[in-house]
């Protein structure tokens, strides 16, 4: 990520109460637990939150929107999916490896 010579970004974390911030500290130690995240002494900071989901649980997202707005566009964006499905269509043979741990 490139943000050129813009200074860090330290943005104060939301306050949050009761219930909501019981889940927060849940999720993290479950993360922590987990090897997903890592303590940081970064000098940049992004606050973070807690968006309901229709079933009733919670997702754990990164508010970026300051960080996003100083970092520099990539001059190669991603192909267009159906691009590459059509540079594909003549393939004899399509395979797919996960490279992720499962989480």
């Amino acid at each position: 990520m490139q943000t050129g010579s813009h200074p860090p970004i330290r943005c104060s974390p939301f306050q949050v109460r009761g219930k909501t911030a019981q889940d927060l500290e849940r999720e993290v130690r479950d993360m922590l637990a987990l090897g997903v995240i890592q303590p940081s002494a970064s000098p940049w900071a992004s606050p973070m939150v807690l968006v309901p989901e229709k079933d009733g649980s919670v997702r754990f997202c990164v508010d970026y929107r300051k960080l996003n707005a100083i970092t520099v566009s990539d001059a190669y964006p991603m192909p267009r999916p159906d691009e590459l499905l059509d540079k594909l269509g003549g393939a004899r043979y399509l395979t797919t490896m996960g490279l992720t741990k499962g989480y």
